[in-house]
């Protein structure tokens, strides 16, 4: 089981269950943008990768 520990951050954060994605919305914050621009960075990056969300049935 692994340790959680609260996490912040000054100038912005993402945080994805993929290292692509979390990638490409800190790419566009870096860009100067905000959530609302790095959103869509980050669920077409998902989106590419194949990233499901929910197990498969009978898989945990």
């Amino acid at each position: 089981m692994t340790e959680k520990h609260p996490v912040t951050a000054r100038k912005g954060m993402v945080v994805t269950n993929h290292l692509l994605a979390s990638g490409a919305g800190a790419e566009m914050l870096l860009a100067g943008g905000n959530a609302v621009d790095a959103l869509p960075a980050v669920g077409g990056r998902i989106a590419r990768a194949g990233v499901r969300f929910m197990p498969e049935p009978g898989r945990r």
